[in-house]
């Protein structure tokens, strides 16, 4: 049957010289056709959204000079920027330690792509830690901020 085919085909380019009625086609097909589509599997729309949402995140923050500088303390751990000294200190004092590459190796393996919540948890660590390890008074605390701006502004953006 048609639907069957239909299964099979989940987009495409439709391409055509300006002014040739390419959406009038398109609305046409699409009223003609909507009773024939199934169902669209949710779960794998959820997980390519979020999927889609997180990589979006960072594809902006690497895009952004001003950010790429000020999340340069959040890119690694703690004991990569400062060495293994602050490192232990910081451990002793931050029990849930993050940073960006830790998120984005999280990211690759799909762990955010069931639950934009633990990807959000996961981000708001980064400055939380970094104001609770130097206090508020402190270059690296206003860098924290800075990044907590940047992620309320660019989440405003998003319809997660």
């Amino acid at each position: 049957t048609s639907a069957e085919k239909m299964i099979d085909c989940r987009g495409g380019m439709f391409c055509d010289e300006p002014g040739l009625g390419k959406t009038i086609t398109m609305l046409s097909l699409i009223l003609k056709t909507r009773d024939l589509m199934p169902p669209f599997p949710c779960d794998s729309l959820a997980e390519d959204v979020v999927a889609m949402v997180v990589g979006d995140f960072f594809f902006r923050l690497d895009s952004d000079w001003e950010m790429r500088c000020a999340c340069s303390e959040f890119r690694v751990p703690v004991a990569e920027i400062w060495g293994e000294e602050v490192g232990r200190e910081y451990l002793q004092k931050i029990k849930d330690p993050m940073d960006l590459r830790c998120i984005r190796r999280k990211a690759r393996d799909r762990k955010y792509f069931q639950d934009f919540r633990a990807f959000e948890n996961d981000i708001k660590l980064v400055w939380e830690n970094a104001l609770t390890f130097n206090g508020e008074n402190n270059r690296i605390s206003e860098y924290a901020m800075q990044l907590k701006d940047f992620y309320d502004s660019w989440l405003q953006d998003q319809e997660v």
